[in-house]
């Protein structure tokens, strides 16, 4: 095994418990190792709830620790949505319990939350 097979799965242990919610695992969609071909970048996961509301979960060498940007779906497609009651950002440097918190808001979210 290559040293970027090493440490992408090192890696990839250590954030992919950030970001593996059983309590949220029905609701993702998609996980994506994030390399730059010889490094491994960061470890992704996006989410979607039943009410077009979701969340992009990364941990990487560039994001702010465990980071969180809400997300808005049209069909298949999303963006990040800046406009909710959640946040007007991303919200970087979570824990376990604020990851676990502000999945539950996303999912609670309504159209007429938006702001």
């Amino acid at each position: 095994m290559d040293e970027f097979t090493k440490s992408t799965q090192a890696f990839k242990a250590e954030t992919r418990n950030d970001t593996s919610q059983l309590a949220f695992k029905q609701f993702i969609i998609d996980t994506t190792d994030q390399t730059d071909g010889t490094h491994f970048i960061a470890y992704q996961t996006i989410y979607k709830f039943p009410n077009n509301f979701g969340a992009s979960v990364i941990h990487g060498l560039y994001s702010y620790g465990l980071e969180l940007a809400v997300l808005q779906f049209s069909d298949d497609a999303y963006s990040i949505t800046y406009n909710t009651p959640i946040t007007s950002d991303v919200i970087g440097y979570l824990d376990e319990p604020e990851l676990v918190n502000l999945l539950t808001d996303i999912q609670q979210l309504t159209k007429e939350a938006e702001a």
